[in-house]
């Protein structure tokens, strides 16, 4: 499968997921795309999304639905990450990286499939807040330099 890149250009001005104004083509990423946010951007996920990378020098806040980062072969780094209750970040096989600030209000499966784990790095302080759960299915889990709190 070609992937192609999408990337986040704010332009439809509600910082949604969503919004097809906000991406680059016009168009909001699916399951063939490497998505790329700058820094400076919020960008709230507020409908379910599949995608195969995700490189966000921003911050993304899953508001609803479930977000999926399904690359096997690639990994994902997002700067600041909030995950609200009700939703889930499904990382399938491949590595995200969360570089500073991660709270998770709802659900993180981490899936093994066909020999390749979910993992999943936080380089900062990771919450998993009453409600939240993080999950192991497989051989997934977190990266060895990674830690919940207790």
């Amino acid at each position: 499968m070609m992937l192609s890149t999408v990337s986040w250009t704010g332009g439809g001005g509600d910082n949604l997921w969503s919004d097809t104004k906000n991406w680059s083509p016009s168009n909001v990423p699916g399951a063939s795309d490497n998505v790329v946010i700058a820094a400076g951007n919020a960008v709230v996920a507020d409908t379910s999304a599949t995608i195969a990378t995700l490189q966000c020098a921003g911050s993304l806040t899953v508001k609803s639905g479930t977000f999926a980062v399904a690359s096997r072969s690639a990994n994902s780094e997002i700067a600041s990450l909030q995950i609200q209750a009700g939703s889930t970040l499904q990382i399938n096989p491949g590595k995200l990286t969360i570089d500073s600030g991660f709270t998770n209000y709802g659900t993180i499966p981490l899936i093994c499939s066909g020999g390749h784990a979910g993992g999943l790095v936080a380089n900062g302080t990771l919450t998993n807040a009453v409600g939240g759960t993080i999950t192991y299915q497989g051989d997934g889990g977190l990266a060895p330099e990674a830690s919940l709190p207790p």
